[in-house]
């Protein structure tokens, strides 16, 4: 009985009180699945911003000399990992959470002496480490690749629909925008996916291989490779 809980959803949800054999349940309002913090995404922000925090401190404590070489190393190894886990299953709606997510990289710019005193978006550029948003919004775009040529073990037609086609121009797998009233649907990955997606060229999306499109997708947005919301 202790591992069984109660999640209401919905405003509308009466909230009944449940039982197991004469036991009651504890009503949750948020449950971890595979490692992700299901329903409460700017509480999994916090929560993998602290631990990453704590992950670079002990970085910082440990090594004495951290050059540019060695820190976009460390910090694609130790701290980067965590934050990319799961990534297209949960979304950043929040300009606060996005600032919050994208400081701990922030952070680690800054222990690098020389670098210290430039602005974020130079020391980027200097030690050639992509933004954390621009990093998540490329993952997006290969997670539907994935799922469009079925490299996944993923029904296409669960998350997307192929929009009607009345023009040559772009490539032709471009998806069907769905009406959304509420800024939650919008975000939503099948939905806020669509717009980047149909904006590709035809080379990137119909690459024989996810590496060719990695790197055609890098090529394509170079110019974005540094923007940070």
């Amino acid at each position: 009985m202790a591992k069984c809980n109660v999640l209401h959803l919905s405003s509308t949800n009466p909230c009944y009180e449940y039982s197991m054999r004469n036991t009651s349940l504890d009503t949750i309002t948020e449950d971890k699945d595979l490692g992700v913090r299901d329903l409460k995404f700017p509480m999994h922000v916090s929560k993998a911003v602290n631990k990453q925090s704590r992950m670079l401190g002990l970085v910082r404590e440990t090594l004495t000399c951290i050059d540019e070489t060695t820190l976009p190393r460390l910090f694609n190894t130790t701290v980067l990992p965590y934050f990319e886990y799961g990534n297209v299953s949960w979304c950043q709606r929040f300009r606060r959470n996005k600032l919050e997510y994208e400081g701990i990289q922030r952070r680690a710019t800054k222990l690098i002496p020389n670098l210290r005193c430039l602005p974020y978006r130079d020391r980027l550029e200097a030690l050639g480490l992509p933004s954390l948003c621009y990093r998540r919004r490329r993952g997006d775009m290969l997670q539907v690749y994935k799922i469009q040529k079925s490299i996944d073990r993923l029904k296409s037609n669960k998350f997307f629909s192929l929009a009607d086609i009345s023009t040559t121009r772009g490539h032709s797998l471009k998806l069907k925008k769905r009406r959304s009233r509420s800024s939650l649907r919008q975000n939503v990955f099948s939905q806020k996916v669509t717009n980047d997606w149909n904006e590709l060229p035809a080379h990137v999306v119909d690459s024989d291989t996810l590496n060719k499109s990695k790197s055609r997708l890098d090529k394509l947005w170079i110019k974005e490779r540094y923007n940070l919301l």
